[in-house]
């Protein structure tokens, strides 16, 4: 009697959750962004020694000669330290932000990648001396016989 066996060996790796809850970045000015990180308040056996906050240039997609230019900084902070300035960015390039927590076992798996753009265009508080103007015109939505209208209804 011939007795065939296959097995099957399966090795799951599975990348651990960040100590990192959430990043957060805000545009202070045209070439600055605050970044904020807030560890997790539950870290196990680890306790975190200090942050390594990670950020790189991302190279323009339309231009082949970025890629060789692929530009990426790491800073390291204490424990105490949740915030950091990235000061003197390049205006309209998009930058990608991790925080990894160290621990006395190494540095964990980083926080989710927050991808940040700063620039004359970019959202933020007007500036002293400059003015804005806003129209805003009010049009309400009303519903007669089923018929949807935008505006006073027509009488006839």
């Amino acid at each position: 009697m011939l007795l065939l066996s296959r097995s099957l060996l399966l090795i799951l790796v599975t990348e651990p959750e960040s100590l990192i809850k959430e990043v957060e970045a805000l545009g202070t000015d045209y070439t600055t962004v605050s970044v904020y990180w807030y560890p997790r308040k539950e870290t196990g056996d680890d306790e975190i020694t200090g942050y390594t906050l990670q950020y790189r240039l991302l190279p323009d997609p339309d231009d082949v000669d970025d890629a060789a230019n692929d530009t990426t900084t790491r800073l390291n902070f204490d424990a105490d330290t949740l915030t950091h300035d990235l000061e003197n960015l390049e205006e309209g390039a998009l930058y990608q932000v991790v925080v990894y927590a160290n621990t006395s076992n190494g540095m964990d798996g980083g926080s989710d990648s927050v991808f940040i753009t700063v620039g004359k265009d970019a959202v933020g508080s007007p500036k002293l001396g400059t003015y804005i103007s806003l129209s805003i015109e009010y049009k309400p939505i009303f519903c007669y016989n089923r018929q949807v209208y935008v505006g006073l209804p027509h009488t006839t």
